[in-house]
Order: structure tokens, then C-alpha cells, then sequence
């Protein structure tokens, strides 16, 4: 069984998956700083299920872009797991797995979320139907600039986070990323050393 984690956002989102079966799925708005939170949770769903945390077979979770501080707290975790369970460790990223979740859209994709300090984290991307790439590097640039430059991607799937683009046709991404994140993970074997896996920061800490 596989565990899957997302903080990057103010959606806390904890996944259990056995094979192609979702066990148990968590998604909540924050409440309180996920240092708090996110153990507590972990403990309270294996009670909940009956199941020991020795269960878990791997762990994935997302490393950025994203809140510095969630971030920060879900690679702890995930980290801790699979030191103490010896589990292997996966990761994803945040407009990878935003951008892959439209991949059967054919043309390009801009990805972006809110990033604090009034900045949005930005990536552009291409798709094929079938996969998506890269086509750009990450980018911070101010909300206001993009609301101001969003009609040069008239011809763009867009895609925001917690920005509010206030153009009818970009599309909200509501959910966390643990399920989502956990399929790219593993399809794209993205595996980890718990030694060297870092959250994935734009700016410089």
C-alpha cells in the first residue's frame, strides 16, 4: 500500500492506494500550520482503518513549487516514513502534475499558482494528446502583471491556483494533488534518496 502526500497548497491532501484501488482519500482546507496537523491526521486514519503504519509499501509526495512551509512539512514527513519504514521514497511536482492532468488536451498549457507575496509560480507547457512536456522554465511574476498579460494566452489551455484571473475561460484547479501526484510519480519513476530530496523553492531562502 502506498501512501501520498500534498501540501503545497491550503489543501491537506493524504492518500491511500492499494494497486489500482484508492483506499482512503483525505482533503481538507487548512485550519492550523500543517506541522500540526498532518501527523495527527496520518495517526488518527490508520486508527480509523485498523491498519499500522508498517503497512506501507512506499511513499510519494510533492515537492514544489508551492506554500514554503507545507512544502517543507510534507517531505519531513515523507522523508521520516521512509527512513523509519525503509520504504522507497517518490516525489512529483506541482504544474507537472497540474499539466499532466489535462494531457489529453492537444496544444499548449500554461500552468500557474499562487505563490504569496502577491507572485504567481508560472510554467508553460506543450501536449501532444497523449503526454505532456515542458517548454518553458518556472517564472514568478507579479498577479497583477499576469492578469494584465493572461489575453497573450488566448491560445492556451490556462490553468490557475488560488490567483483569480477574472477571464471566464481559465480553469480553477480546486483539488490537492495526492492521487493525481502518486499515479505521475510512479508512471513517470520518480524515485527518490531520502538523503537528497529538497523541497523545490522559486525563491531564494
Amino acid at each position: 500500500m502506498f501512501l501520498s502526500i500534498d501540501t503545497y497548497s491550503e489543501n491537506l491532501g493524504i492518500c491511500l492506494i492499494n494497486g489500482s484501488s484508492v483506499v482512503y482519500r483525505l482533503s481538507i482546507q487548512k485550519v492550523k500550520p500543517f506541522s500540526e496537523l498532518i501527523v495527527s491526521k496520518l495517526d488518527s486514519i490508520f486508527k480509523e482503518l485498523g491498519l499500522s503504519p508498517e503497512i506501507i509499501s512506499g511513499v510519494s509526495v510533492n515537492r514544489g513549487p508551492g506554500s514554503y512551509t507545507g512544502i517543507r512539512v510534507g517531505i519531513s514527513v515523507a522523508k521520516t516514513l521512509s527512513y523509519s519504514l525503509q520504504i522507497p521514497l517518490y516525489s512529483f511536482e506541482t504544474h507537472d502534475v497540474i499539466a499532466y492532468k489535462y494531457r489529453h488536451y492537444k496544444g499548449n498549457i500554461l500552468i500557474a499558482i499562487n505563490g504569496g507575496q502577491k507572485e504567481a509560480y508560472v510554467r508553460e507547457y506543450f501536449s501532444d494528446g497523449i503526454e505532456t512536456k515542458a517548454v518553458s522554465d518556472y517564472k514568478i511574476i507579479k498577479i497583477k502583471e499576469l492578469r494584465e498579460k493572461i489575453k497573450e494566452f488566448k491560445d492556451y489551455l490556462v490553468i490557475e491556483k488560488n490567483i483569480d484571473l477574472s477571464v471566464s475561460s481559465v480553469i480553477k484547479e480546486m483539488e490537492d494533488l495526492s492521487l493525481d501526484g502518486f499515479n505521475y510519480s510512479i508512471r513517470k519513476k520518480r524515485k527518490e534518496d531520502p538523503l537528497f530530496l529538497e523541497p523545490l523553492y522559486l525563491r531564494s531562502l
